[in-house]
């Protein structure tokens, strides 16, 4: 087999060719074009196999060339290359049967998979050629549905859907649809399906449902595992009979996939209201803040019904009383018992989650300067971040968000809390006496603001934190002074000291001598 990389950029082409072992992927020659005239040449010469080509490129760009090769009958497999992934490119390369697309800079290990994609076609293109034509118009034509669609639900883009919609593909903006959106919730075993497997599947399963009812669906992907479906035929399903057809879907999901899904849809929609539909639709994913496996028809009713029966179920005081004596175990408790009863009762949306989470934040802020613990230092590492972000998507992640956040309280109150907090911090110091150690670093660390850490060193160790960093910057150069043969400048960097004037001066308030009297003195002590 042959491949040609076509790129007007060098350095994009030569790596490319030089970058993959292209002999161990069954290529016996890899040629290079930098423009669309030289790739004309060498294709006119050499049966080329697969094309990897650039989409933006001076004088003629890659659909053109792409277009000719078309137009040529060569039984190339093309692969386009762009750093600016657009809808408009995806409609122009469709009709020339482009294998795909990869968005730049891509690893190469992408590159490889596509153009693995690629060899596996050419050497199914016999059986292809001698499949009828139809075949591959009729996945051209799914593929500028799903697209349109999508645009038109996300972008809000009208020309695309117009484009199909004039087709006869789509329904028009004036006509009645049912709209569902899908989202997969989790998996009851460990997850096998890869995304493109996973689309195809759902959207053979809703055209075979649908199609029992006489009815068309085109799906299509929003995000990963959240998709959307339009259902319509020569009268739009009502939302009874369209339930029953996800109900059935739901199920076959959870038996077949192993997998549990959430369905949410609307009927007699207008297609000119459809992205307003649309975010109804997540809005009321928003809302299943437990996370439940269901068929729900979203009504015009508010779902935030609920939100403000809740209201005044919190009671951030006592959480705050709680958290400040050290019991985060009864707090946890408490906090996990009013989202309980919440729920059960209904009275638990999205909205109703924010504000609970809300004034649990207020409750940590209230007792910031009682307890030592700054809120906002909690949340300083990536794990903890994302606990924070996520905290208001389900009950089960704010659960985890308050379990995480009760923890980093155990213990605070009485002598054995205090006691914590400064081993923490002297576990800091320890550890970072080269650098310049600020009293707000160590603070973050152990999770307290620094005006209560300094006030705990005073207490525990009967001196200001800038006197114990000094203190143990200050002996461990007399230990680097005694036991190496370091020059003096360097064991002041080793203990954070760029100026060395500063270094002596603080040594020699620490002992009463100077670094170089301690060296000398050293050095003249008789040998064992």
């Amino acid at each position: 087999m042959k491949l040609l990389i076509v790129d007007d950029q060098i350095y994009v082409a030569q790596g490319l060719r030089f970058g993959i072992d292209w002999k161990a992927e069954g290529f016996s020659e890899v040629l290079v074009a930098l423009n669309a005239l030289e790739a004309r040449a060498i294709l006119q010469k050499n049966a080329v196999d697969v094309m990897l080509c650039d989409i933006e490129m001076p004088m003629e760009n890659g659909l053109s060339l792409i277009r000719w090769v078309r137009e040529q009958k060569m039984p190339v497999r093309c692969i386009l290359l762009t750093a600016h992934p657009d809808f408009q490119y995806a409609r122009e390369a469709i009709p020339l049967d482009v294998t795909d697309y990869i968005v730049q800079p891509a690893p190469y290990s992408e590159v490889l998979r596509v153009v693995r994609k690629a060899v596996q076609e050419c050497g199914e293109r016999v059986s292809q050629e001698a499949a009828p034509a139809g075949d591959a118009l009729q996945k051209r034509q799914e593929l500028m549905e799903n697209m349109a669609l999508q645009s038109w639900l996300v972008s809000r883009q009208q020309a695309p859907y117009r484009d199909v919609m004039s087709a006869g593909h789509l329904p028009a903006f004036e006509d009645e649809v049912c709209l569902a959106e899908i989202c997969i919730l989790r998996w009851n075993t460990e997850n096998s399906w890869n995304s493109d497997t996973l689309f195809y599947a759902m959207k053979n399963m809703v055209e075979e449902l649908f199609a029992d009812c006489d009815c068309k669906a085109v799906l299509t992907e929003l995000a990963q595992q959240d998709y959307c479906c339009m259902v319509w035929g020569g009268k739009a399903p009502d939302a009874s009979s369209a339930a029953k057809q996800f109900e059935y879907l739901r199920s076959a999901f959870r038996l077949y996939f192993h997998g549990e899904a959430a369905v949410y849809l609307l009927s007699h929609v207008l297609v000119r209201d459809l992205p307003e539909a649309r975010e109804r639709l997540t809005a009321a994913h928003a809302d299943n803040i437990a996370r439940q496996s269901l068929v729900q028809v979203c009504g015009s009713e508010s779902t935030a019904a609920g939100t403000r029966a809740a209201a005044g179920a919190f009671d951030s005081g006592e959480i705050a009383r709680l958290l400040g004596q050290g019991l985060s175990a009864q707090a946890q408790a408490k906090l996990f018992g009013w989202l309980d009863r919440l729920l059960a009762e209904g009275k638990l949306d999205a909205a109703a989650l924010r504000g609970f989470y809300q004034d649990f934040m207020q409750a940590l802020y209230s007792i910031a300067e009682e307890s030592g613990v700054d809120p906002k230092t909690l949340f300083d590492t990536a794990g903890a971040f994302e606990l924070y972000r996520n905290a208001t998507h389900s009950v089960e992640e704010m659960k985890t968000f308050l379990a995480y956040v009760c923890s980093q309280y155990e213990g605070l109150a009485g002598e054995e809390g205090s006691r914590r907090i400064v081993l923490k911090a002297e576990e800091y110091i320890k550890h970072n006496l080269e650098k310049n150690i600020r009293r707000d670093d160590v603070a973050a660390y152990a999770h307290v603001s620094a005006g209560y850490l300094s006030h705990l060193f005073s207490r525990e160790k009967g001196c200001s934190l800038k006197e114990y960093i000094v203190r143990q910057k200050m002996l461990l150069a007399r230990s680097l002074l005694r036991t190496t043969a370091l020059p003096i400048s360097i064991v002041a960097m080793r203990v954070g000291y760029t100026n060395f004037s500063q270094f002596s001066q603080s040594y020699k308030a620490a002992f009463q001598c100077s670094p170089s009297a301690e060296r000398k003195a050293m050095e003249q002590e008789p040998k064992l």
